[in-house]
């Protein structure tokens, strides 16, 4: 059996938004909602437990802590008799959550190659967005509430060489 921990950061450019027009009361009246979100960075801190097979191969589960910093946005716009009423709410923070996953890695000499799957998971945001009427300055017209989930997959591939001197053989206990 084999265990050890392992820590990693990445800077990201994960993102995605989606936005949605529709004519309510043609062409009285029509809304634009928008949703964005954006990952800048994701670290891992996580244990890894596996069994080494053949003194070469490794296989392994892993599992710990994942965070990052996340921006989500969200607006909505009316256009028609009412334009120009509107909706907006953002948060920008970082996260904690989980992560899960497995794999393998193969060594020969100093050198070694590894393959891994981690499923990371940071939890839901929910934005509260008040929506106000441009022609009543200060009207609350309507709640909107966005929700977000921030999780994904990240499949991996990596070389490694393991720097230092001799390697230990294990002393025979008597």
């Amino acid at each position: 059996m084999v265990f050890g921990i392992e820590a990693d950061i990445v800077w990201t450019s994960i993102d995605g938004g989606d936005t949605l027009s529709a004519a309510i009361i043609a062409p009285i009246a029509s809304t634009t909602q928008n949703v964005s979100q954006r990952l800048d960075w994701l670290g891992t801190v996580h244990g890894r437990l596996g069994y080494a097979a053949h003194n070469n191969l490794l296989i392994y589960a892993t599992g710990g802590l994942a965070y990052g910093h996340v921006d989500y946005q969200y607006s909505l716009t009316w256009g028609g008799v009412a334009a120009g009423d509107f909706a907006r709410a953002s948060e920008s923070k970082t996260k904690t959550g989980w992560t899960v996953g497995g794999g393998g890695e193969y060594s020969f000499g100093r050198w070694s190659l590894k393959g891994e799957y981690l499923c990371y998971d940071l939890g839901d945001e929910d934005l509260s967005a008040q929506a106000f009427s441009a022609g009543v300055p200060g009207s609350i017209v309507v709640f909107h509430n966005p929700d977000f989930e921030t999780k994904g997959h990240i499949i991996r591939a990596g070389v490694n060489f393991k720097f230092g001197g001799h390697s230990r053989q294990p002393v025979p206990l008597k």
